[in-house]
């Protein structure tokens, strides 16, 4: 017999139910003795991320479930069934959230979901038994998200899009599927829209827009296309939104076109639970899983049409306007980088934790022919004296990035200073207070981090010097938190063969490819954003590093880096790297201008920041 328990699962609008659910029917399915019972009894703790009990329990293997965007914490758990396509070490498997949305065991309902999609209705083409919409479009959604806004605001040009659920009171309805699905399957078309597209992120919106017999206009990953059925619905992100607004427009004033995508099935195979069941079994024995959902692992990733982009340049350099044409290329790589131009190093300090990222940043440059090297120089931290000496140090730190995080603030156009200086007053304040206070451990953890920080600057300003006494163009900086994604190979073969970069006619180009904080943290709130392979893109002539995880920086830019942190004094060489990218990316006056560039999501993944390790005072971050 083996005894599982469930907890910090959703609550809203009904709470989770521990005898009913998909979990507990795939373990029985399994095991012929499997009992509930109260987490500190249990063999296997499943549990969300919608609480902290979970945190109160160790003597079980510990299971992370989420159906949200939210990365896995591995120093928390024994293995994570998420969203995400990587294994992260096999830790991880893939289990998007539509499959906890289909009624594979014959019970109609888990309470919450209230209604699951039966098996029988997935393998029908064309769902027409559901319902066969006269009306136009609709979306029912309550989180108010711009790509949402800007497609209603678009398809509304056209022809009104209706409006239903908690972001329109007009039009509420009640909670659960099924109050959803009767007013959808009134409509022709409705609006699917991911609350934002994460590599592998595919919930059950698109499941839905199915089930209820019209065409789902589908805003979400790519991942979505080898799930389902890609011929079944529009993909949005393949459209610009007027382009978008005219395609719809044509299926609609054309019955057959309009048809032949309605009735194409939402799974060219039956789906199944094979893999997950494989997945659960390496659980309950104490092994390694896999990371993809069976649909991922039964069909080869597909390569779209290469996407270039040529930059309009309006007035002079130093105007701040970009604009961008996109064009489709018959040819997938034309006037390509040559490779051998980009010479790529990892920084890491050896953690054991991190060899399988490291194993598989080294696999991603060698199978694009990246030459690399591992900046690996380590320091031993030790911790100073309590002293007003050390403490006056750690005071004029604080200070430094402070100043330094104001302006780069005011570089993006983010900062009003009146504002600004109080918050910033406020916040100096505060870090002052508890730098003079401090004491034991909080003193020796404000000095370790101080010190990590330097090792850490230390290690890019070495890569830079490295790479400058070789005859690269292009310079690849990756820390070794970053976590390779299941489309990353993809999407970093394309920018590093793809020659729009070339065409902003710049030699200073800094290019981040890791996320970290939200674009919408480090970008102005009235920039234009466009779509370059399925994710946002946001070019500027501002220096702008949103994390120095991952970047792709020309060799012009690296040497006036160097030349400026030499020259730069004290203020300079105490910042902490992503703070002393914006001071030595600033544009000095009468001289070539700086670009940045940001994709959302990004090509590799922040680790740090998506949750999958502890933050860098704990040493990890290195």
């Amino acid at each position: 017999m083996i005894k599982i328990a469930f907890t910090d699962f959703w609550a809203e609008p009904k709470a989770f139910n521990p005898y009913n659910n998909f979990f507990l029917h795939c373990s029985r399915s399994l095991r012929e003795e499997v009992k509930v019972v109260e987490p500190k009894s249990c063999d296997f703790l499943f549990y969300g991320p919608f609480g902290n009990q979970n945190k109160y329990y160790h003597d079980c293997t510990k299971i992370f479930y989420t159906g949200e965007n939210i990365q896995p914490k591995l120093s928390q758990c024994n293995y994570a069934l998420t969203f995400q396509p990587n294994s992260l070490g096999g830790r991880n498997y893939r289990l998007p959230l539509w499959y906890l949305y289909i009624d594979w065991f014959g019970v109609g309902t888990y309470d919450n979901p209230e209604w699951l999609v039966p098996r029988e209705t997935l393998e029908s083409a064309g769902y027409s038994e559901v319902g066969s919409g006269k009306l136009f479009c609709a979306i029912v959604y309550g989180k108010k998200v711009r790509s949402r806004e800007l497609a209603i605001k678009h398809l509304s040009t056209y022809k009104p899009v209706d409006v239903y659920g908690k972001a329109n009171p007009i039009n509420p309805i009640g909670d659960g599927e099924l109050a959803k699905l009767k007013i959808l399957s009134s409509y022709k078309f409705s609006l699917c829209y991911e609350n934002i597209i994460s590599p592998g992120y595919v919930t059950e919106k698109l499941l839905h827009g199915k089930a209820c017999g019209g065409v789902p206009i589908y805003y979400g990953c790519d991942e979505a296309g080898l799930d389902f059925n890609p011929d079944c619905y529009i993909h949005a992100t393949k459209y610009r939104p007027k382009e978008l607004s005219a395609k719809i427009a044509e299926l609609d004033g054309s019955p057959e076109q309009y048809e032949a995508i309605r009735r194409e099935p939402l799974f060219r195979e039956p789906p199944s639970l094979d893999g997950f069941y494989q997945a659960l079994t390496s659980i309950f024995n104490g092994e390694q899983i896999g990371a993809a959902s069976p649909r991922t692992c039964e069909k080869k990733t597909r390569m779209k049409d290469a996407i270039r982009l040529k930059p309009k340049i309006h007035g002079s350099y130093k105007s701040q306007e970009v604009a961008w044409e996109m064009t489709q290329s018959s040819n997938e790589f034309k006037d390509p980088i040559p490779n051998q131009e980009t010479w790529g190093c990892i920084i890491h300090h050896g953690d054991i934790a991190r060899k399988g990222n490291r194993n598989e940043l080294k696999e991603l440059l060698a199978s694009n022919k990246v030459e690399f090297a591992e900046v690996f120089e380590q320091r031993d931290i030790t911790m100073p004296e309590c002293s007003w000496k050390k403490k006056a140090e750690l005071i004029g730190c604080t200070l430094n990035k402070s100043i330094s995080n104001a302006l780069h603030q005011e570089h993006i156009g983010r900062v009003n200073w009146p504002s600004t200086a109080l918050s910033m007053v406020k916040e100096c304040t505060r870090e002052l207070v508890n730098i003079i206070k401090s004491g034991g451990e909080k003193y020796s953890a404000l000095c370790r981090k101080k010190e990590i920080e330097q090792i850490l600057r230390d290690k890019h300003v070495l890569a830079w010097k490295n790479f400058l006494a070789r005859k690269e163009n292009w310079l690849l900086v990756i820390e070794d938190d970053a976590i390779v994604t299941q489309e990353s190979g993809t999407t970093f073969q394309k920018v590093l063969m793809t020659n729009w970069i070339k065409q902003l006619r710049t030699t200073y180009l800094y290019l981040d490819l890791a996320g970290g904080y939200p674009m919408r943290d480090v970008v102005k709130p009235t920039d234009q954003l466009e779509a370059w392979d399925g994710r946002d893109l946001w070019v500027s002539n501002k220096p702008s590093s949103n994390t120095t995880c991952t970047y792709l920086v020309t060799r012009d830019l690296v040497e006036k880096w160097v030349k400026r942190f030499e020259r730069g004094g004290r203020r300079v060489k105490s910042l902490p790297v992503d703070h002393l990218i914006n001071v030595l990316s600033k544009a000095d006056k009468n001289k070539e201008i700086s670009y940045s560039v940001h994709w959302e999501p990004p090509v590799l993944i922040h680790g740090s920041m998506s949750g999958s390790f502890e933050t860098s005072i704990d040493g990890l971050a290195i």
